[in-house]
């Protein structure tokens, strides 16, 4: 019966990490501060120079330069292991400077993208009538989500009840 029971949680234990995969490395999250609010961010983007932050949302733009390109982002809230949310809720937009060329069919209008990197600073650019001030991020990782990944149910492992759920 005890060999039993110690298979059958070594088994559970082996299966754990097949619902865990991470879309930005662990050493992006040990090095991003979590203590840094977007709102705060677009308030003061220089206060933050050289932090590093995990950021998301939807993309708005693409715009390539001969040396580089970057993403305009919607930001969005992240959720569940760093999925921008959807819905109405966003604090701003922000950009992020690849060091390359972004192709635009690849990173379409509306699909979501979760980013780590450091703070650059802020860019006032034109939105519409307004000059907008945009916090700047250099991106040292990122994640597209695939389309339509919209409210995809998520495995969780749960040791107590001892079965796989969704969320």
């Amino acid at each position: 019966m005890k060999n039993h029971f110690l298979f059958a949680l070594l088994l559970l234990l082996s299966l754990f990490p097949l619902g865990c995969t991470q879309v930005i490395s662990k050493q992006a999250i040990s090095e991003s501060e979590s203590n840094v609010y977007f709102q705060d961010l677009v308030r003061n983007p220089e206060k933050y120079l050289g932090r590093k932050v995990i950021l998301g949302g939807t993309i708005v733009a693409v715009h390539n330069g001969p040396q580089e390109g970057h993403l305009e982002i919607l930001q969005r809230p992240l959720g569940y292991q760093y999925e921008p949310e959807l819905g109405d809720r966003t604090d701003g937009r922000f950009l992020v400077m690849y060091p390359h060329f972004i192709d635009p069919e690849v990173y379409r209008k509306d699909r979501k993208i979760t980013v780590a990197g450091e703070v650059l600073g802020g860019r006032n650019q034109p939105l519409d009538q307004i000059s907008y001030r945009y916090p700047v991020i250099s991106m040292k990782e990122n994640y597209l989500w695939p389309e339509n990944s919209y409210s995809i149910p998520q495995s969780r492992f749960s040791i107590g009840l001892g079965f796989f759920g969704t969320y």
